[in-house]
């Protein structure tokens, strides 16, 4: 369809360089209230804008939440969207020169009618804007556009089952995935993960695939709780029985010796996700090593604050429980078992409220008490 020649301009002057697909859309809407556009241009400018509003859910598909100007909202799902706008987004697909909003317009146009040649061209265009990202100034911004960029196009790849796409796709994200861990100045390993979670769910067990994962573990060996996830990625693509169990080993020898960075309840906490990790796995010495060392932590390491109170009991209801506990026992056993099944004698309501506000007022719990109300009758 033709396109109006002043909107295409303007798009393609504010999308020539930008951080993200928001940063573009406000741009937009800038430039669209600015310029009051009427009739078809008007319709096309809001097509687009419209179109930057969509965003990737948890599925890989795309829901918009643009408003629009007139009565009727535009709908959220791009099958739902009118015809006129999908022709529209097809025609600026192949005009803009951006190819990540050309991407963003194939895809569009895919989701909305799943015409297959604008599939392929998105996870192209995709592709395509991973070095210009790259590029920019902004490293750190470049770097996350880029790992979205290749991320849409592998999610739509593996979707269409188009093996091609997702093989160059794939080869893609491991070039990235090794450009950062080449660089000395990138530490934050998000990214990283980021793609590797995504090649290990279907290319676990691809020797390139695994030597990141090896390199990366070398890399960030000082971030445990990075090492565990790149360990159970690598866990993923064994089949070995000895490595894997070598793997798992150093799983949780690599939460205990964390642990020893830690007091406390930080460290209680530490140990008991070695303790969990090692039963799981099956590696009953260092499950026993972890149970040991928690056990080893004396009650005032952990900075606790004791604190006591006494409630009022009437000899009555002290009575009637010793006979409840006593009375109708004939073992150790049997006494224990009516103590556990019974509630403590905890004295009168008014003597339980009383106690309770004062807890509220002052001391340990002043801050996490939000009302004055006890169960009289004990836990």
């Amino acid at each position: 369809m033709p396109i109006d020649p002043t909107v295409l301009a303007d798009i393609t002057e504010v999308s020539t360089e930008f951080a993200s697909l928001q940063e573009l859309l406000q741009c937009w809407i800038e430039r669209v209230n600015a310029e009051a556009w009427q009739g078809q241009a008007a319709a096309e400018a809001d097509a687009l804008w419209a179109a930057l509003c969509f965003h990737v859910t948890e599925r890989g598909g795309l829901a918009g939440n643009f408003i629009g100007h007139d009565a009727d909202r535009w709908p959220a799902n791009p099958q739902a969207v009118a015809d006129g706008a999908v022709e529209t987004w097809a025609g600026y697909a192949e005009a803009v020169g951006h190819p990540m909003l050309r991407a963003r317009l194939h895809h569009l146009v895919w989701e909305a009618r799943k015409r297959f040649p604008h599939a392929r061209k998105a996870i192209e265009d995709y592709t395509e804007a991973v070095p210009r990202f790259l590029g920019m100034a902004d490293r750190s911004a470049g770097r996350c556009r880029a790992s979205d960029c290749l991320r849409f196009a592998y999610d739509l790849a593996v979707r269409l089952s188009a093996r091609d796409l997702e093989l160059t796709t794939k080869q893609a994200m491991i070039s990235f995935v090794r450009e950062l861990l080449d660089d000395p100045l990138e530490t934050a390993p998000g990214l990283v993960l980021e793609i590797l979670r995504k090649l290990v769910g279907r290319h676990a067990s691809d020797v390139a695939v695994q030597a990141l994962l090896s390199r990366a573990t070398s890399i960030h060996g000082g971030d445990v709780p990075v090492v565990v996830e790149l360990l159970q990625l690598r866990i993923a693509g064994t089949q070995d029985p000895q490595e894997r169990t070598a793997l798992q080993r150093q799983i949780v020898e690599a939460l205990l010796t964390e642990a020893e960075r830690f007091t406390g309840f930080v460290r209680v906490d530490r140990l008991n996700a070695a303790a969990i990790a090692a039963r799981d796995y099956g590696l009953e010495d260092l499950f026993d090593d972890a149970r040991v060392r928690m056990q080893a932590i004396a009650p005032d390491q952990l900075g606790m604050e004791s604190f006591h109170f006494e409630f009022p009991l009437r000899r009555d209801e002290i009575e009637d429980y010793s006979q409840k506990v006593l009375g109708q026992v004939q073992t150790l056993g049997q006494a224990f078992s009516a103590l556990a099944s019974l509630p403590a004698p905890s004295g009168t309501r008014q003597a339980a409220q009383e106690h309770a506000r004062r807890l509220a007022s002052e001391g340990l719990l002043s801050s996490f008490i939000p009302s004055i109300r006890i169960n009289a009758a004990g836990p």
